[in-house]
């Protein structure tokens, strides 16, 4: 039987063609199809010495993908360039959009924003929580930097490290207060000016009612100073787990007024504490900066939401029977 070699091999021709068609076919569709099973974002984390097939198998792991081999394919053959990072999976995305988002290098910015008035231990509650730096690294580095740490809105990398969230604070800290010759001495009284104030208008009352006190070598009698002292006695050896439940500034009740017995309790010490209290706002460090000249040396806020300041040990005392 004599074999007809021009038509087998145009039949083998046709039997690859269809072969990698099929194949094709297959790979171009498994690549597209949206992954059901993602129901929620999901953030993952690459890192810079993980290989493809590693990755792969991370993904498959958490169900994000249903093909490793298929996934180090399309990696391999588009020369992909995985970016470390950290990259947020949304419900329904196929692998090619997995594998086209983490080669992207778009990471996922974590946005958090601290309020005036927070102390260091809550800001690294925050960061914690947000998933940017633990607890312990961030106190570790930011004890020193009470009062500097500048409440705002901040866009952070989850990959960065303690060091450079606290040099992105202090640096947002620079460029606000900058030209302001902001000392020290102004910056204890400005943390104690944010959790004194009810409001914006009241500060440069508060400021200046503090500074007659100063000039008159009296006490300061801030009830947020007992609260920073008390609350730091208290979470000394916690736990991170229990310092991340603490609930920080509860009002300080008349017997902690000399039971408390901290360095930062102006109801025992005679002048301001040794540090900030929080980390103020520009409001309060203005405040600081100038306060409102008067002849008052106490206040309160009364059950009116008013503050009643009082030039008198005596006018306060009425104030105290008729507001409180």
């Amino acid at each position: 039987m004599k074999f007809n070699w021009k038509i087998i091999l145009i039949a083998i021709v046709i039997v690859i063609v269809l072969g990698v068609g099929s194949a094709y076919l297959f790979f171009r569709r498994e690549m597209n199809v949206p992954n059901e099973s993602i129901t929620a974002n999901t953030l993952i984390r690459i890192k810079a010495d993980e290989s493809t097939d590693q990755i792969g198998a991370d993904l498959m792991a958490l169900g994000l993908i249903k093909n490793a081999r298929l996934f180090f394919w399309i990696e391999l053959l588009t020369g992909g360039g995985i970016k470390p990072g950290y990259y947020e999976i949304t419900p329904r995305m196929s692998l090619l959009e997995i594998a086209e988002l983490i080669n992207s290098g778009k990471t996922k910015i974590v946005k958090v924003t601290f309020p005036e008035g927070y102390r260091v231990e809550q800001i690294g509650q925050k960061l914690n929580s947000a998933g940017i730096v633990s607890y312990a690294n961030f106190m570790a580095a930011a004890k020193k930097d009470e009062g500097k740490l500048f409440p705002d809105t901040y866009f952070f990398d989850p990959l960065m490290t303690a060091d450079e969230v606290i040099a992105k604070m202090l640096e947002d800290y620079t460029t606000r207060t900058a030209g302001m010759n902001v000392t020290d001495k102004d910056l204890i009284l400005a943390s104690i000016v944010e959790k004194e104030a009810a409001n914006d208008t009241d500060r440069g009352i508060i400021a200046g009612i503090y500074q007659n006190r100063i000039n008159s070598k009296m006490k300061l009698q801030s009830d947020p100073t007992i609260a920073y002292g008390r609350d730091s006695g208290a979470i000394t050896g916690l736990t991170v787990a229990e310092i991340a439940d603490y609930v920080f500034w509860k009002s300080a009740k008349t017997a902690e007024f000399t039971s408390v017995k901290s360095t930062y309790n102006t109801y025992l010490i005679a002048s301001l504490p040794p540090a900030p209290i929080c980390n103020p706002g520009l409001a309060s460090i203005k405040a600081a900066l100038n306060p409102s000249p008067s002849n008052y040396y106490y206040f309160l806020y009364g059950s009116d939401g008013k503050i009643h300041p009082a030039r008198t040990q005596a006018e306060h005392s009425a104030n105290v029977a008729k507001y409180l």
